[in-house]
């Protein structure tokens, strides 16, 4: 059988030889501004490189994600409350004895589908003279993909999911916008 050895008393060097304040300290954008409270640190975005800034934007986002979770979250934790003191009915005995319902807690968001957006689309587009005579269908299609892409950045209602140039070209007869003489 073999002899173990004693472990050595020389330890390991720490993992961490610093505790870092913050997540981006050691990046160059991250730079200290000494205020009369202290010292704040300032993240100047400008001076990122391309993976920072992708890492700073995916951070970004996940914190507006957690953001509004938590507004939610506390939304309902108050509306169970207010039910909870009597100060709004429950949900079941408005719809027992004829009440009216509370207030929602949401505004219901509106949704604009991609066929309805790219029939609306094309029909704008026959009007305006913006298609070109003779255009293909596949091209066709991928100007209104590229328009359904552009219309979405700027208005979060307008539903993407399904406008990639192929689905709307297999489905622009079916929609009643090709050929482009049919569109009113």
């Amino acid at each position: 059988m073999a002899k173990r050895r004693k472990p050595s008393r020389k330890r390991s060097p720490r993992r961490h030889s610093r505790r870092r304040q913050y997540p981006y300290e050691d990046w160059p954008a991250f730079k200290p501004v000494p205020t009369t409270e202290g010292c704040l640190w300032e993240l100047d975005l400008d001076e990122l490189t391309p993976k920072q800034r992708a890492e700073w934007d995916r951070v970004e986002a996940e914190r507006e994600r957690s953001r509004k979770l938590h507004e939610r979250f506390a939304k309902k934790m108050a509306h169970r409350a207010a039910v909870r003191d009597g100060l709004l009915p429950p949900p079941w005995l408005c719809e027992t004895q004829g009440l009216p319902a509370p207030e929602a807690q949401e505004t219901p968001v509106r949704r604009i589908t991609a066929k309805n957006w790219i029939t609306v689309e094309a029909q704008r587009l026959k009007r305006l003279d913006k298609i070109p005579a003779g255009i293909s269908k596949t091209d066709f299609a991928k100007m209104l993909a590229g328009n359904l892409k552009a219309a979405a950045v700027g208005d979060p209602s307008i539903s993407v999911h399904s406008g990639s140039w192929k689905y709307i070209r297999n489905n622009l007869s079916d929609w009643g916008v090709w050929p482009i003489r049919v569109i009113e």
